[in-house]
């Protein structure tokens, strides 16, 4: 008589899901022992064609590439064994960030919002102002004008973030902008 099919849970998943942006690449695998091994990768509990290997590769992935995988695992002896279930989260990759200015007055407030498109929450900021030699990261502080800077800070927010700059001087007219940063990917929270 045969060995048993015996499975491990698959490896890079960690059993924890899996994060990534449009357009990236996503591998889980499985670990099995047993004589005359053979694989059946599904999605949703549906075969997905050619996905016979101990690893899948979803290339290039696309929204719709987001779902719940799992392997079924068959060897010449015993009963076909499933692994549980991996998750595979899709989101759409931050495209531009769009700067309104919701109100702007010499000698006044100077606030600016700053809007992420796709992503992954949380985002962090970094705000930027040229004046003429370049960009300088700006901090909550004084304003070069003698006004007060708030919300350039870089904690996390999960939606868009506001520049304020109030009793803002003739030196503080610049060239606003700012850099967002989406969540970094995590694999295995437990990590």
């Amino acid at each position: 008589m045969g060995a048993d099919v015996t499975i491990g849970s698959p490896t890079s998943a960690g059993l924890h899901e899996q994060y990534t942006g449009v357009g990236n690449d996503v591998t889980v695998y499985v670990s099995a022992a047993g004589a005359g091994l053979t694989y059946q990768w599904r999605k949703g509990g549906v075969d997905i064609a050619g996905a016979t290997d101990s690893g899948l590769t979803l290339a290039n992935v696309v929204l719709a590439d987001a779902g719940t995988y799992d392997c079924v695992v068959s060897g010449t002896c015993g009963l076909p064994a499933t692994t549980l279930p991996v998750t595979v989260a899709i989101y759409d990759p931050l495209t531009g960030t769009p700067i309104l200015p919701i109100f702007e007055c010499p000698l006044g407030t100077i606030s600016l919002m700053a809007i992420p498109v796709g992503g992954k929450t949380p985002y962090t900021y970094e705000w930027f102002a040229d004046y003429g030699v370049g960009p300088m990261l700006l901090q909550d502080g004084a304003s070069p004008g003698g006004g007060v800077i708030a919300g350039a800070g870089t904690l996390p927010v999960l939606g868009a973030a506001n520049l304020t700059i109030t009793n803002a001087g003739a030196l503080d007219a610049a060239d606003y902008s700012c850099s967002v940063n989406d969540a970094p990917l995590i694999n295995d929270p437990d990590i």
